[in-house]
């Protein structure tokens, strides 16, 4: 975050930038590592809702198709009928994505990467065989004609950092990720392989309920500086050195800003002073009270109040109100001065 106010500097002279560009870069890749390991360890903030499977698989098919080699066919097989699936859908695209790069490192001569999806209902013994409850999934299959996976090494495939690539072709992090994230969500991973034989892995993920709302997901788009028109935004972070940046870049997008360091001083905050139009707090705060917590007792005086949370990952120590967070909007440390920009002024516009 500090990164990205210092390149906002005006005057820089171009090897400044230049070692600027360098740092965000190894800056962004830290974070990809550290979220994938927090997939595994099933810690990343998701936010699920009801996704269309086969509309999120054709979105990504052009992107596919920019990676895969020529030698390599990519066959898209969707269902006629499709139940939605209950799973955040960037980390869902996230993780066909990886099966596919994975699909296509066992095909270096070519071969045929198929990607399909069906409806698919778990009875009891399937279910304790899978560690699942049984019921009505989703299930998202990414095959290969490729070499397979030998016996000995099906066993640890989501191992992180487990690869039988060579040094430098990859961080062995992708499978991990897929399996983290599956079980996160209530689902499963599976695998079907023989050496020669290619292999097929099945991602399971819930069947949505009937009152589960459905979004149409869409690709993310680079997010520009949207400016604030001066409201004023209560900043409630505990670490001080995060609480400096969220401030500093706020003031920088034109919005007026107040510090709280735990939930206690946030309340007493918006007790002194009605002007206060959102609330931008971590989840997971000292003390009894936390973002969630902060945000229902705010409410509970001044109803509609403007919210968004944070966090780096799931504290399954703390404790949320489930009804008070779906009504919540959400972003995910760490992000950048142009994600923080545009997710606030989503936030206050509606």
């Amino acid at each position: 975050g500090n990164l990205d106010l210092l390149s906002q500097t005006t005057g820089l002279d171009p090897r400044a930038n230049q070692l600027l560009d360098h740092a965000i870069s190894a800056t962004q890749r830290g974070a990809n590592l550290t979220q994938r390991l927090l997939a595994f360890s099933r810690r990343q903030l998701l936010e699920p809702q009801a996704t269309e499977v086969n509309t999120l698989i054709n979105s990504i098919l052009g992107l596919l198709a920019r990676t895969i080699p020529e030698n390599i066919e990519i066959s898209f097989q969707p269902a006629a009928t499709l139940w939605e699936t209950h799973a955040d859908p960037t980390q869902l695209e996230n993780a066909i994505l990886n099966l596919c790069l994975n699909a296509r490192d066992a095909m270096p001569s070519g071969g045929t990467l198929t990607i399909s999806a069906g409806n698919l209902t778990i009875d009891q013994e399937q279910a304790v065989r899978l560690g699942i409850v049984q019921g009505d999934y989703v299930e998202t299959r990414v095959s290969d004609t490729g070499s397979g996976i030998a016996p000995e090494f099906l066993q640890q495939i989501f191992e992180p950092f487990f690869t039988t690539k060579e040094v430098g072709r990859g961080s062995g992090l992708g499978l991990s990720m897929v399996y983290g994230f599956a079980n996160q969500s209530g689902g499963a991973v599976t695998v079907d392989s023989e050496p020669g034989q290619g292999s097929q892995i099945s991602l399971i993920l819930p069947r949505a309920k009937a009152n589960q709302a459905s979004r149409v997901h869409e690709a993310d788009a680079t997010p520009t500086l949207l400016p604030g028109n001066s409201e004023l935004v209560l900043v409630v972070e505990d670490d001080a050195d995060v609480r400096k940046f969220v401030s500093d870049a706020l003031s920088s997008l034109n919005y007026q800003v107040v510090e709280a360091e735990h939930g206690q001083e946030a309340l007493a905050l918006l007790e002194q002073n009605e002007k206060i139009d959102l609330i931008l707090s971590d989840i997971v705060l000292p003390g009894d009270i936390n973002g969630v917590e902060l945000v229902k007792r705010a409410r509970g005086s001044r109803p509609g109040l403007k919210a968004l949370l944070t966090t780096g990952y799931v504290d399954r120590t703390v404790e949320v109100d489930p009804e008070t967070i779906a009504e919540v909007a959400l972003i995910a440390k760490p992000y950048r001065v142009a994600d923080l920009a545009q997710k606030v002024r989503q936030t206050l516009d509606g």
